[in-house]
């Protein structure tokens, strides 16, 4: 992260742990066709790595990217910005009672 690199996502775990939630937000323009290797496995992947699925909430405002996200993990936390979407519902009353000082980054891949 020197020199005005921008950081990967595991960096930013790495920060992040233990200090802070995180909103991984993924755009609706990382959501490729096909799961396999998509932006959606190298987040879940990262945090279950990292030990941090309950330490973050991934959001989206694609529906296809929380169906992909919650099959390959059911435990991690989610949004999604689209009525579209069946998860995410409750996620202010836990989200207030779980991060009342959120950290947010942007994960485009």
């Amino acid at each position: 992260m020197r020199g005005g690199e921008d950081p990967t996502l595991d960096q930013l775990l790495d920060l992040a742990a233990g200090s802070v939630a995180l909103n991984i937000e993924i755009k609706r323009e990382a959501v490729a066709s096909r799961p396999e290797g998509g932006i959606e496995e190298k987040v879940v992947r990262s945090l279950e790595r990292k030990g941090l699925v309950r330490h973050a909430v991934i959001s989206s405002f694609e529906p296809v990217a929380i169906e992909r996200v919650k099959r390959m993990n059911p435990r991690q936390p989610t949004a999604c910005w689209s009525r579209a979407c069946r998860a995410g519902a409750t996620l202010f009353l836990y989200w207030n009672a779980w991060a009342p000082t959120p950290f947010t980054f942007h994960c485009a891949d």
